[in-house]
């Protein structure tokens, strides 16, 4: 275990490239080490889709940025796949800076899905922007996943908060909010990411109606 320990970087990409994954399980049972490991997964990347990770609660967060499509459709599919060599339940794919996706990349979704799913893991997507919901539409695969707005939207579901009923939505909305660097006053219709339009801070806003 000490030779481990005194390796651990070295290990660490052999394990990646062999998909073996035996040193990360190693160390996720120090919770201590989980955030240099997502660290060192926010490397991995492609020329067209950037694939960084990290995690909350015990919950595994890939955020992609750029395409997937024929090209790094496999390499997205693998990387996503290393995770269910962990101990992780729950996956979180944060679609927010993706402005493309293929039917070859849908495939790799449903194929992600598919294997998680089979091992009673949860698969999970956020962020998906309008443009790409259009393709999930086109292709009957919306129906397929569960889609939040936002990834805190995402995190805050699995970490089994229940989503306010209509009622208890328009008892909190809309809401008189003060921007934490400015102190700019706004009014808030709806839970979400907003930038105040004085300083430009991002403020967001969960579901209670409270600045995260």
């Amino acid at each position: 275990m000490f030779q481990c320990y005194l390796e651990v970087e070295d290990l660490l990409f052999i394990a990646i490239e062999l998909r073996g994954f035996c040193v990360l399980k190693l160390i996720y049972k120090d919770n201590t080490m989980k955030n240099e490991i997502a660290t060192k997964f926010n490397n991995v990347k492609n020329s067209s889709l950037n694939v960084s990770v990290k995690d909350k609660n015990d919950i595994f967060i890939a955020i992609l940025n750029g395409s997937i499509d024929t090209y790094n459709s496999d390499f997205f599919a693998k990387k996503i796949e290393m995770v269910k060599d962990t101990d992780y339940r729950k996956i979180v794919i944060d679609l927010t800076g993706i402005s493309y996706i293929s039917s070859t990349g849908m495939g790799a979704l449903i194929q992600i899905l598919k294997i998680f799913t089979s091992i009673s893991r949860e698969v999970v997507l956020s962020g998906i922007t309008p443009k790409v919901m259009e393709i999930f539409k086109l292709l009957g695969f919306n129906s397929f996943f569960k889609t939040y707005d936002t990834l805190d939207e995402a995190i805050f579901f699995l970490e089994g908060n229940k989503k306010p009923t209509i009622t208890q939505e328009k008892e909190i909305f809309p809401k008189i909010i003060q921007c934490v660097f400015c102190g700019q006053k706004l009014k808030a219709i709806k839970s979400g990411k907003f930038r105040c339009p004085k300083c430009s801070y991002l403020i967001v806003i969960n579901t209670d109606g409270k600045l995260v």
